[in-house]
């Protein structure tokens, strides 16, 4: 099997839970955040961390991607971010995690193409989908004069 993707090694059952979970997820608007970790690679992205945002009227997806000692934002469509979801999922790390409204839904990937799914009641809130967030600091801003 090696030099085969894994979503290509995966039963057609196991495709479509994979495509009807991430589909599922961003079309009713129930991603809180999605962790993408453990990569298979080594020079590949440490993590990538995908959250919802309202930019220019609409909500887009932010990927937020660490590597090397910086990271990078994309904002993407909701229909690009699911399709960059899948091909993520596609053999480049060993650990996804989708923190929904629902529920929260743990995926590893062990040696073979199959990943072990556990599912656990929702542990996030829904924060604000606002682009720019307040930071949070140490001390209070002075006040202006």
């Amino acid at each position: 099997m090696p030099g085969r993707c894994l979503l290509e090694a995966m039963t057609q059952t196991q495709k479509s839970s994979w495509e009807t979970l991430v589909a599922d997820t961003m079309a009713g608007q129930a991603l809180i955040q999605c962790v993408l970790s453990a990569p298979r690679r080594e020079g590949a992205a440490r993590k990538i961390v995908v959250r919802p945002i309202a930019a220019r009227g609409a909500t887009w997806y932010q990927f937020e991607t660490f590597a090397d000692n910086k990271a990078t934002h994309r904002n993407l469509s909701p229909e690009a971010a699911q399709a960059e979801i899948l091909v993520l999922l596609d053999g480049r790390f060993r650990d996804a995690r989708f923190f929904t409204t629902t529920e929260d839904v743990f995926l590893t990937w062990g040696r073979g193409p199959a990943p072990t799914i556990s599912r656990k009641p929702a542990s996030k809130t829904p924060p604000p989908l606002t682009h720019d967030r307040p930071k949070n600091r140490a001390l209070p801003p002075a006040p202006e004069t």
